[in-house]
């Protein structure tokens, strides 16, 4: 049974959870990490869990409650447990905590392991948006990168735009919309 822990910046799981963050995620792909700490600590919307079998560690996810969806900012599995539907069980689970659609990015469907990834979140009732998006940087300097939208209850989102998306510049990138 999948145990679902807030990590704080004191919990006993902070290293593992940064262990893994830092080894699956390119540094343009994540915040660096006196801001992830900051972030975890200061921000009411984010959300950050360890996730664990029993005493195992499993892996982690960290997402974003806003007024009218929740934003999965990074999701991991520990590589030695990954295929065994621990994955599955944790998206499962972020969907039933929430009536709100659930929004992620994912890298575009060029190589086999992004189509992989899409497939996954497809299963999983996510839908790939058309929507034209760029992830802004999370350092100064750094380029966007060109991103996919998914999403779960698109019907409920509405159309993908600019200003729907206005929480996730603001808070998690800190740009003005696009």
């Amino acid at each position: 049974m999948l145990k679902f822990i807030r990590l704080t910046p004191d919990s006993p799981e902070y290293d593992a959870v940064i262990g893994l963050y830092v080894s699956a995620f390119p540094d343009d792909e994540r915040r660096p990490l006196d801001d992830f700490r900051t972030v975890l600590a200061e921000s009411p919307y984010f959300v950050a869990q360890v996730v664990s079998d029993g005493d195992a560690f499993v892996g982690f996810i960290t997402y974003w409650d806003f007024p009218s969806y929740r934003y999965v900012e990074h999701f991991a599995i520990a590589p030695g447990l990954r295929g065994h539907g621990y994955g599955g069980d944790v998206i499962e689970r972020l969907k039933s905590t929430t009536p709100l659609p659930v929004v992620l990015e994912v890298e575009p469907p060029v190589t086999s392991q992004a189509r992989r990834r899409i497939l996954f979140y497809e299963r999983h009732g996510f839908a790939l948006s058309d929507y034209a998006y760029e992830q802004p940087p999370y350092r100064p300097g750094a380029a966007r990168l060109p991103m996919r939208l998914m999403v779960t209850q698109g019907e409920a989102l509405g159309p993908v735009t600019a200003a729907t998306l206005e929480p996730i510049y603001h808070f998690v990138y800190r740009v003005a919309s696009e």
